[in-house]
């Protein structure tokens, strides 16, 4: 079954995901997942937001037609979530959505009707963060579940056809992965002066070691 008829048969939604868009943390697949849950909302679905508390933040909100609930911090918030979601949001829920980000919230265990959005798999960036052994530990343990708990699942959503190869080469088939790529706002496109022949796009993140500033990778020429 394809995605968007899937969808379909799917009105009450629960996304799940480290971050929101008012994290100050706050990256690229928070962003992706974001818009994806505005979407939804615009086209008649519900959405309940779950995710990490942080400094200033309310417990329970709605924002835009969207509820968020968060609890816990970005480490606790993997254990609560799912606790949460089972005794509170589980028999008015159809789907869940999920923002894989690292650690699994291993949610093919306790549901059944999900769709897994994967922007990569973190096994190298365990080594970038925390070095050698507990890097190399906590990427095998990681990755190791991840494939064990979801490689059977029928709706892996990923965005580029480099993840969907690794996902494929840990044991997930590729009739199993949707790419669904990232966008940009076009309307930022409009302020651009159409006269110049040449555009100038700057691209601006966090200087950490998973992004690999020092290979030259924070800044992509288009």
């Amino acid at each position: 079954m394809s995605i968007s008829k899937y969808m379909k048969e799917n009105k009450n939604i629960v996304v799940m995901a480290w971050r929101d868009m008012w994290h100050p943390k706050v990256g690229g697949s928070e962003r992706y997942i974001f818009r994806m849950a505005q979407h939804l909302r615009d086209n008649g679905y519900n959405i309940k937001y779950l995710t990490s508390m942080y400094s200033g933040a309310k417990r329970k909100e709605t924002i835009d037609g969207i509820e968020y609930i968060r609890m816990g911090n970005e480490i606790s918030l993997y254990l609560l979530a799912p606790i949460y979601y089972i005794f509170n949001l589980k028999k008015d829920t159809d789907l869940i959505i999920e923002n894989f980000n690292a650690v699994p919230f291993n949610i093919p265990i306790y549901n059944k009707n999900n769709i897994t959005v994967i922007h990569h798999l973190q096994d190298t960036e365990w080594l970038a963060r925390y070095g050698p052994v507990i890097g190399k530990i906590a990427g095998f343990v990681f990755t190791k579940m991840t494939c064990i708990v979801y490689k059977k699942e029928k709706n892996i959503v990923t965005v580029s056809p480099s993840t969907q190869s690794d996902l494929i080469s840990k044991g997930f088939k590729k009739e199993n992965i949707s790419i669904i790529y990232n966008g940009i706002d076009t309307k930022v496109l409009e302020s651009v002066n159409k006269s110049n022949e040449v555009i100038k796009v700057v691209s601006l993140g966090r200087i950490m070691p998973t992004k690999h500033i020092d290979k030259g990778e924070l800044l992509s020429v288009l």
